[in-house]
């Protein structure tokens, strides 16, 4: 990779941080949280997007960005409010420019139609409000004023008369002056600061271009450019590659520092800048000419004034009187921070923690490598058990240590891969928001628990799914207005999207404040589908399942969105492919949650160790209800292919693991052994096994990326003792058996444990 190709990937990973920031910040506006500093935080990462894009060519990206600036810069200097429809501009306006970044970072031709909606409606925006004064400004003349002739002040008393002007001794005249040149000053050099901009020599080696930086500069407001050329050689010795000149140059009060170093954000370690405060004091072209010196001025003599020296201390008027002079408040002993903070301007926010980047595959192979270690941890104490050494305690406490030491590091290593999922779910605003403009619905996306943590792979794998869920949620969930009003609900629908650690787990949440699931026409179009059975006994949770079924739509007709029946299918099985389960539940009238359960990571897992005749298997413990011990009476043949057990006076449908995986059991002897599992949609099951080992953490191998895919096999896993575990797919046995017994006799037997 050329090092201009690496530098214009490091920009894009930054545009990715940053147009994250923008659709957070734009999150907390659109929610009424917002501030100026939300407002100078969007501003920022428009420009510092827009900067980065100038030295890459990207005429499209740039030009937008521009407008997008101006309307925001419009917004925190007060002269446009930001309401409901400056709000929606703004979103719409952040989508677009993501999609112009994503289209420049593949290289595609950017169709100006793509985006000319949002631009035109930027612009009107900025002409609607930009200041119409007139014409220029009147210059301020600075006119004084007789005391003697202002109103309300009366005369004050006991003061001796002055001397008029003609009783004044003459004064000898001035010398000439010398003619001052003329700078251009105008009232903005006062205060600013003065910038000294040195880029280093090797700066066109790193792919910027030290002439496009100084367009933004001037853009930006820079004045007094001023070139150094002291460092240029002969054109002999002359290299084209190099850089050997420095500029400075000053900007006014108007100009914040912080958008200068925006602009020079890229360029950073490339080149050493200088900022100081006030006009420029450089002495180069422009300096000041030097003045000769002044003649000596006589002094003259003034005569003293008529009774001053006997002039009493006049008294002062009841007028002005101190008990009318409003007290100076006292200073607070301690300041508020917040309070300081906003009259100084300055944020009284933390500064993010310094982070660097890593290529993902890295971590990866980090994380397999943990995985060797906790196998070899394991393996160490299996080998000190079975040579009897665990009994001496030096050893013992090292080999406590050690395994202390290793957990940590696991977990360690598994906070790095783990990212805040408020990445994707700000992704999720965009769609809620299309769908709804599709479908001529009002509907908003509500965030709670964005900064929840995940395993960054699974974040990967969610948005397919939480796409399909959120269109799903506005095109069947909500309402539309005018139905919404019937109804006595607001116009706009509410869809909430949440995120939470639970047990363990993460959930994931969709939740809508529609209709709920209409179960009779779900019912009519499985049975007309033939998906089930005409008037086969059904729960409500089991019909609310129907939605997932492969094929299934509610709708009447095909759309952009829906109606072709390959919506909930494919989430069902995204979420199982991360070793996750999907459940709904829906209340008639009031809306539907759709619940998404997912590990905390996919390289290790929390499990169950059984044996199966001379076999170890693992099951998840995420699926795992409780064991029970089920003695030969409660064993039930049903027409020779079907197991029942009956657990606490309810029949649940039993697989014998051994025969159904082809490994020889041992003689049940006074009781079975029998673990409960529980499948997606609420279905209990039980699996018969020889005995059970133990619970503990294992590390997930694949079986597909080495050897295929097995049937009621997830992964696989070492053990301690160096030998392979296969871990089981409850979710599939479940449904195996299920699938040939009677779905009631799972229903009850659900039922009569819970009570």
């Amino acid at each position: 990779m050329e090092l201009g190709d690496e530098i214009r990937d490091i920009f894009f990973l930054e545009c990715a941080d940053l147009m994250a920031e923008l659709h957070g910040k734009l999150a907390e506006v659109e929610q009424g949280g917002g501030d100026v500093e939300d407002l100078n935080a969007i501003f920022r990462a428009v420009h510092s997007v827009k900067g980065g894009a100038g030295s890459f060519d990207l005429p499209e990206l740039v030009g937008f960005a521009h407008i997008f600036e101006n309307v925001l810069d419009l917004l925190r200097s007060g002269k446009a409010e930001v309401d409901d429809p400056c709000t929606a501009l703004l979103l719409q306006s952040a989508d677009t420019l993501s999609d112009l970044v994503e289209w420049s970072q593949a290289g595609e031709t950017i169709d100006p139609d793509a985006y000319a909606p949002a631009l035109a409606k930027l612009e009107a925006f900025a002409d609607d409000h930009a200041e119409d004064d007139g014409g220029e400004a009147e210059d301020f003349v600075f006119a004084p004023v007789s005391l003697g002739d202002s109103p309300g002040l009366p005369p004050l008393p006991g003061l001796p008369d002055l001397p008029g002007a003609s009783d004044l001794p003459d004064l000898p005249g001035l010398p000439d002056l010398p003619s001052l040149p003329d700078l251009g000053a105008s009232a903005d050099t006062q205060g600013g600061f003065t910038l000294s901009f040195a880029p280093h020599a090797d700066l066109y080696k790193s792919g910027l271009n030290s002439f496009r930086l100084l367009e933004e500069l001037l853009a930006a407001g820079a004045q007094d450019l001023c070139v150094h050329d002291d460092a240029l050689p002969d054109i002999a010795d002359a290299e084209p590659d190099t850089l050997y000149l420095r500029w400075t140059m000053r900007f006014g009060s108007d100009v914040m520092r912080e958008d200068v170093e925006d602009i020079l954000f890229f360029a950073a370690d490339k080149c050493t800048l200088d900022f100081s405060d006030g006009p420029s004091g450089q002495a180069g072209e422009n300096s000041l000419p030097d003045l000769p010196d002044l003649p000596e001025l006589p002094q003259p003599s003034l005569p003293p004034l008529a009774g001053t020296a006997e002039a009493p201390i006049p008294e002062i008027p009841e007028a002005i009187a101190p008990a009318q002079i409003p007290d100076k408040p006292a200073r607070a002993e301690k300041a508020d921070p917040g309070e300081t903070a906003k009259q100084s301007g300055t944020s009284s926010r933390k500064a993010p923690p310094p982070t660097i980047r890593v290529v993902l595959d890295k971590i990866d192979r980090l994380i397999n490598q943990v995985g060797e270690l906790v196998i070899t941890q394991a393996m160490l104490d299996e080998s000190i058990n079975e040579a009897d050494l665990h009994r001496d305690p030096n050893i013992a406490s090292t080999v406590k240590d050690f395994r202390q030491l290793t957990m940590d590091i696991q977990e360690l290593v598994m906070a790095i891969r783990a990212q805040p999922i408020r990445s994707l779910f700000q992704r999720m605003g965009r769609v809620v928001r299309e769908s709804a403009q599709k479908v001529d619905k009002s509907a908003k996306l509500v965030l709670e628990g964005e900064f929840t943590e995940v395993d960054n792979t699974i974040i990967e794998s969610l948005a397919d799914p939480l796409t399909h869920m959120l269109r799903n949620a506005v095109d069947h969930g909500l309402e539309t207005p005018e139905g919404r009003v019937k109804a006595g609900k607001p116009e706009m629908g509410v869809v909430t999207l949440s995120a939470a650690h639970r047990g363990g787990k993460v959930v994931i949440e969709v939740i809508d404040d529609g209709a709920g699931v209409n179960r009779e026409k779900v019912r009519a179009i499985a049975e007309e589908k033939g998906l089930v059975q005409p008037g086969a006994p059904m729960t409500d949770t089991e019909i609310d399942n129907i939605l997932f079924m492969p094929g299934f739509s509610t709708a009447d007709e095909v759309s952009t969105l829906s109606g072709r029946g390959v919506g909930m299918d494919v989430v069902k099985r995204s979420i199982q492919d991360v070793g996750g389960k999907v459940t709904i539940r829906s209340t008639p009238g009031e809306g539907s949650r759709i619940t998404i359960t997912l590990p905390l990571t996919l390289a290790i897992l929390d499990g169950m160790l059984v044996q199966v005749g001379s076999e170890i298997l693992v099951l998840p413990l995420t699926s795992v209800v409780e064991t029970v011990l089920a003695p030969e009476g409660t064993i039930h043949r049903m027409g020779g292919t079907s197991t029942m057990v009956e657990v606490r006076g309810a029949l649940l449908p039993m697989i014998d693991l051994g025969a159904h995986l082809g490994l020889p059991t041992k003689a049940s002897g006074s009781g079975n052994v029998v673990v409960i599992v529980e499948s997606d949609d609420h279905r209990w099951c039980a699996l018969k096994v020889d005995a059970i080992i133990d619970q503990r953490q294992v590390v997930i191998k694949s079986l597909e990326e080495n050897f295929g895919t097995v049937n009621s096999v997830s992964a696989a896993t070492i053990l301690g003792d160096g030998r392979l575990a296969l871990i089981l797919d409850a979710e599939q046995l479940s449904h195996l058996m299920v699938a040939r017994t009677p779905t009631e006799d799972a229903t009850q037997a659900r039922e009569a444990a819970h009570g």
